[in-house]
């Protein structure tokens, strides 16, 4: 792209600032300019590619937490390890925490809530009249509340909780030891660089880790459990691709979704998976393994009574449906018989296609 064109496109850009924001008569005319827009389009097709912050792994979540509670560990270093769970369990930007109201921790010691009104969701008059609830569970990875352990060490560092009015939940911080505390907001940019530091992870070619880490870490977690697409959309609260966006802005409706993300949790503390999940992966390793050990090249499971639509004539007087009927056409035919311990299946020697017996 040469600087000539680079030049049109910027002037395109700053076309569309002095009409849609400072309402300059004429620059909407310029602006529509059919050369100017294609020139826009050739360079942004020329854009690197799009990738996102890296996941983080189990045991790098089980630092922060151990950070936390460690008591020779640097007090800010702790409170920013409580922050950086906070967001982690409530699936929330770094920009969710600049105007926080109504810090409140339930009588059980389970929830965390805190409310904001400013957030990305909030794209029209009547959501921006509204509280979004963000909550966040209080045990999370390890057995340890994790939650009151950081309410704790904000009293020490003379933080104050948000209440009926909006303020930043993490201010920046003068030292380490968290003694003094700066009028402004960490950034984002400052957060990821206190991430990776904690967790001795720095930013390679291969992996990029930033507080956008955190969310997609933790719907990531609930989308390989199994919850399904409409939990993990209340989740992470988008607000436009949900039902009704009383289901994000009702704690009450939440709830049974934040018990969904708790069994997530739970089966991450236990080192379990789902139970229907892990049937399912032992019985597909088994099939695998059986089929690996029969067959060269590794045929497609088909299910007899499913596939018998689609099998052809010929197939189908191959096809019995008797082990015992098969095993006399195995000399004509050589169809492969494999004695399952759950089941009986066999091999149509033309496709190589795995089929099961049909019982009675």
């Amino acid at each position: 792209m040469s600087g000539a064109c680079v030049k049109q496109v910027r002037r395109q850009l700053e076309l569309r600032f002095l009409w849609f924001i400072l309402g300059v008569n004429g620059a909407d005319v310029v602006e529509r300019s059919p050369r100017i827009r294609g020139l826009s389009s050739v360079l942004k097709s020329k854009k690197a590619p799009w990738r996102p912050a890296d996941l983080l792994t189990v045991a790098e979540v089980e630092k922060f937490h151990a950070i936390l509670h460690d008591e020779s560990k640097p007090l800010g270093d702790r409170i920013i390890s409580g922050h950086l769970l906070h967001l982690l369990y409530s699936r929330a930007r770094w920009s969710d925490m600049l105007a926080v109201m109504n810090w409140h921790i339930d009588c059980l010691e389970k929830y965390l809530q805190v409310d904001i009104k400013i957030h990305k969701g909030s794209r029209n008059a009547d959501t921006k009249s509204k509280l979004l609830p963000i909550v966040a569970p209080c045990t999370g990875v390890v057995h340890a509340n994790w939650a009151t352990k950081y309410a704790e060490l904000r009293r020490a560092a003379g933080l104050s909780m948000p209440a009926d009015r909006s303020q930043a939940l993490l201010p920046a911080p003068m030292s380490e030891h968290a003694t003094c505390w700066t009028s402004r907001h960490m950034e984002s940019s400052e957060g990821s660089r206190f991430m990776r530091e904690l967790l001795g992870a720095p930013r390679t070619a291969d992996r990029r880790v930033s507080t956008h880490s955190l969310k997609s870490t933790a719907i990531s977690w609930a989308s390989k459990y199994g919850l399904t697409e409409y939990s993990r959309f209340v989740l992470a609260r988008h607000t436009a691709t949900v039902s009704t966006a009383t289901a994000v802005y009702s704690r009450e409706l939440l709830s049974p979704v934040l018990r969904e993300f708790d069994t997530v949790l739970e089966g991450i503390r236990s080192g379990a998976r789902k139970p229907a999940c892990d049937e399912a992966a032992k019985e597909e390793q088994e099939v695998c393994q059986w089929s690996d050990a029969h067959f060269r090249p590794s045929p497609v499971c088909i299910d007899l009574e499913e596939s018998a639509s689609e099998t052809t004539e010929s197939d189908s007087e191959q096809s019995t449906s008797s082990s015992d009927s098969i095993t006399e056409a195995e000399g004509e035919m050589h169809v492969s018989i494999f004695e399952h311990p759950v089941q009986t299946w066999y091999t149509n020697r033309s496709s190589l296609v795995v089929h099961r017996l049909r019982e009675g």
